[in-house]
């Protein structure tokens, strides 16, 4: 793993703070952030830089390590918009057109959360801000980050949920990530109207963020 040392607290010392990876600057959220003022040591693993996507662990001085994984909300953005360039591709394959179309809803959600909790990523601080606005555990890390109605609901967005987009929530939400491996049979038999339902809320989506 790379070694990250401690340069300096970002702008208006937000909380962030800049650290060098491997001789890049990378950002660190304020939960890891505070642990550069005790004496430990940061490693950095599947690090991809031009993403700012990242997992870091904080060894402590008795050995054992605290890991965070946090991604930025360019990630889901970027993710969506190839997702969107590749779904033409794959027309003619409709089972795989329907899980890539419902990824790309998930990844444009994401993003909503992310301007609605006014953050730049999905991390450890922005579950524990939802599990308090909820009043129950959210673990967007897990399961929860890929149930489309929790994530609409997260995103503020039940208010717009109503006519032709209430009936496409009902039809793109039926969507779920193992859907990767395979569609049920019965799912797959309505493939091309979850396409259309999944296209609009996409629409949508876009037109806000």
């Amino acid at each position: 793993m790379a070694k990250a040392q401690g340069i300096g607290h970002g702008p208006a010392n937000d909380g962030f703070m800049k650290a060098s990876v491997e001789g890049r600057v990378v950002t660190l959220p304020p939960q890891l952030a505070g642990f550069f003022d005790q004496d430990v040591e940061v490693e950095v693993s599947q690090y991809a830089h031009h993403l700012e996507l990242w997992r870091l662990w904080v060894r402590r001085r008795d050995g054992s390590l605290r890991g965070a994984k946090v991604t930025r909300k360019g990630v889901f953005r970027a993710a969506a918009t190839r997702v969107q360039q590749a779904l033409p591709q794959v027309s003619a394959q409709p089972e795989l057109a329907a899980y890539l179309a419902g990824y790309r809803l998930e990844c444009l959600l994401k993003v909503a959360v992310c301007d609605r909790l006014e953050m730049l990523q999905l991390d450890p601080e922005a579950d524990r801000r939802l599990s308090q606005q909820e009043g129950l555990e959210i673990q967007l890390q897990g399961s929860d980050g890929h149930d489309l109605a929790l994530l609409w609901r997260l995103a503020g967005l039940d208010r717009d949920k109503a006519g032709q987009r209430a009936e496409d929530c009902r039809t793109a939400f039926r969507w779920n990530v193992n859907w990767r491996y395979t569609v049920p049979k019965a799912e797959a038999q309505s493939v091309a109207e979850f396409l259309s339902a999944a296209d609009r809320l996409c629409g949508f989506l876009e037109e806000r963020l």
